[in-house]
């Protein structure tokens, strides 16, 4: 099952690769252009947090770790798997929607493949004017955004599997879960979710830092419902030291503030995320690491994805596209 899980995504990601040129043409955009999109500084792009300029865009990323917390590496492995898009409704608002994936493959244990918690939403926001010339690459530019999500309950609930006296295996949804210390509750079973957030984001000249905090109230879906809050926050930082590479950094985590009950806590350790995002077009590239800073568990990813920038409203900000 790994090896066709493998397969499966090599497929996904060279159908993303090979359908970029042709969504390029769709959006008039010629790489080369210097009116087009490619002439213009790329932008800062992390995966998980809100996009201020409400820009049409997508994700395609996998996370996986080749172990089950009890070795740093084993038979064992946890795969997640997101799609993410994004549609511009007008200048600085969008609406959001992530479909994820999960496959588990315990040894010793049965190999499981599901679909995790639907999100839709809405995210956008504004850039707030600071002094200097709105020309200058070296003027600070600071944006202040905000989001609303709404998770339908669709991650299934796994039969524990038991061989007496001992559980075979971890919960499926659980284990993938795990994947995430910032919005775990993509993989949350039977988890309703309203999550509220707002974001902060600070340019000047190749440097970028973003703040995302978020406090996200939710129930469970079932007979006997139960209230549960979560906390979010995640600090995103990353440099341009030139223009097609971005080293970045991320640090986040989910705290439940509200509702825990013993052995449904889905507070998540800190995770640290060093990573690499390359720019071609309209596609942007990365490939990270994650680290659990709590057992110490590395977690591997991938994302392809990308911001779509349309050539009036480049041209409307009075940016020189050749400037970065």
């Amino acid at each position: 099952m790994l090896r066709a899980m493998r397969v499966a995504s090599l497929c996904s990601i060279a159908a993303v690769l090979a359908s970029a040129p042709a969504w390029a043409q769709e959006a008039d955009i010629e790489f080369g252009d210097t009116q087009g999109l490619a002439a213009q500084s790329p932008p800062f792009i992390s995966i998980d947090t809100v996009d201020p300029g409400g820009y049409s865009r997508f994700h395609l990323s996998t996370r996986a770790a080749f172990s089950d917390e009890a070795e740093l590496l084993d038979e064992s492995a946890r795969w997640a798997f997101e799609l993410t898009t994004a549609l511009q409704l007008t200048e600085g608002l969008a609406i959001v929607a992530t479909l994820p994936f999960g496959a588990y493959a315990p040894k010793p244990g049965a190999n499981e493949f599901f679909v995790g918690n639907f999100r839709l939403g809405i995210a956008g926001g504004t850039e707030i004017e600071l002094p200097g010339d709105p020309r200058s690459k070296n003027r600070p530019r600071f944006s202040l955004g905000g989001g609303f999500d709404v998770y339908a309950p669709t991650a299934p609930e796994f039969d524990p599997i038991v061989v007496e006296p001992i559980a075979l295996g971890r919960d499926p949804v659980q284990a993938v879960a795990d994947l995430r210390s910032y919005d775990p509750e993509l993989y949350a079973t039977r988890l309703m979710t309203f999550r509220p957030r707002l974001t902060g984001l600070f340019t000047v000249n190749v440097f970028a830092a973003q703040l995302e905090v978020g406090l996200a109230p939710a129930f469970t879906a079932t007979n006997d419902a139960r209230f549960l809050m979560m906390f979010h926050w995640l600090l995103h930082l990353a440099v341009q030291p030139v223009r097609y590479v971005e080293p970045f950094l991320e640090l986040g985590s989910t705290m439940q503030v509200a509702g825990v009950e013993p052995g449904s806590d889905l507070t998540q350790p800190v995770q640290l995320n060093l990573g690499l995002r390359t720019h071609f077009g309209p596609i942007s590239p990365a490939v990270f690491c994650a680290i659990d800073l709590s057992a110490g568990t590395p977690i591997f990813g991938l994302d392809f994805g990308g911001i779509l920038y349309s050539q009036e409203r480049g041209i409307a900000r009075g940016e020189d596209p050749l400037d970065f």
